[in-house]
């Protein structure tokens, strides 16, 4: 089983040299998805691509389906692609997943097999049932879309400001990056709401002010992120910028306690071996699966016992919020949420 840079395999889609059976998977599935629009792209400019192209989702076609569409000759063309979304070997028979497992293996050098994971959680430490998979597909080739960094995504944002015709300065694209957090294709609405507002020119932060919705979920992660490493002044200017904001202090403890008992769960699922994604079955995660991958990925850094206190200290403060001596001013909200920032901060560094 080979491991393919998301890099390297746009390069293949753009020089037509893709082969064989690859998987498509990773936090970042905005870019997976730009990357499979390419290749159908590429395709359709081929011409006769109702031949050449055959996309397939997971929950609903048999591996026997896919098969036959691998085994099909393209017409007036050397390869054929077929497309498969969201494959969960998760809800699949051992019979189902062992064809998939041999049909990668018997691909005609005339097709392409890509099966790609946009909201199938894989997570970086697969059940049994995918590391059974891995182990016996041995063509398959793996291309992670990994999330971007902040480096990144500000690059990316000024490069799309200019592609509109607008400029957007290094340190607004960071102010963006932390307003409605990293995922790509929030960012990418935004700064398009932002450079049809302006037109043409340089962006402005007032601009980033009356125009973009800040994802305060987004920011309440970011916040538990800041405490659990100990970065205090980054911890303080969160929470001074959603106070700012108006955001109560019972519904900014309430969003802190969803991501500290996000990565409580993952973490009693990695420590008990099983998938991080099964707790999709138990709690309601749907259409929030990338909650379950940052805090798989976020989890790991962490003891156990740490994210118990912290529990423990964040009911302590929605308690006293919702019914403590002085909870209806607003200036003892205040001193009970800076009282529960310092000693969380302090439990992360016990």
């Amino acid at each position: 089983m080979a491991t393919v840079t998301e890099t390297a395999f746009k390069r293949d889609i753009e020089k037509g040299t893709l082969a064989g059976a690859y998987l498509l998977y990773g936090e970042e599935s905005y870019s997976m998805l730009k990357c499979v629009r390419k290749l159908v792209q590429k395709v359709k400019a081929s011409g006769f691509d109702d031949f050449n192209l055959q996309r397939f989702d997971g929950s609903e076609v048999s591996s026997d389906i896919v098969s036959g569409a691998l085994e099909s000759l393209p017409f007036f063309a050397e390869q054929k692609v077929v497309l498969l979304r969201d494959l969960n070997l998760d809800t699949l028979s051992a019979e189902e997943t062992a064809q998939y497992e041999a049909m990668i293996e018997t691909i005609p050098d005339t097709s392409v097999l890509v099966i790609y994971l946009p909201t199938v959680p894989l997570g970086k430490r697969p059940g049994a049932k995918w590391k059974r998979f891995f182990s016996n597909a041995k063509s398959l080739q793996l291309v992670e879309f990994l999330r971007k960094s902040g480096s990144e995504l500000e690059k990316y944002l000024v490069a799309t400001a200019e592609k509109q015709g607008c400029q957007l300065s290094r340190p607004l694209a960071k102010e963006l990056v932390r307003l409605c957090g990293e995922d790509l294709q929030t960012l990418q609405n935004e700064i398009t709401k932002v450079c049809a507002y302006v037109g043409t020119g340089e962006i402005q932060r007032e601009h980033l002010r009356s125009i973009v919705t800040v994802n305060t979920e987004e920011q309440v992660f970011s916040l538990s992120k800041a405490l659990i490493g100990g970065q205090y002044e980054k911890a303080y200017q969160i929470v001074d910028y959603l106070m700012a904001q108006n955001e109560e202090p019972v519904a900014l403890v309430a969003l802190l306690s969803s991501a500290y008992l996000n990565l409580y769960r993952a973490k009693c699922m990695v420590q008990s071996g099983r998938n991080v994604s099964e707790l999709a079955n138990y709690f309601d995660y749907k259409g929030k699966d990338f909650l379950l991958r940052n805090a798989e990925q976020e989890s790991s850094r962490y003891s156990l016992e740490m994210l118990q206190n912290s529990l423990e200290l964040l009911l302590e403060a929605d308690l006293a919020l919702k019914g403590g001596a002085g909870s209806s001013r607003p200036e003892m909200k205040r001193v009970v949420l800076d009282s529960l920032i310092a000693k969380l901060l302090l439990v992360a560094q016990e």
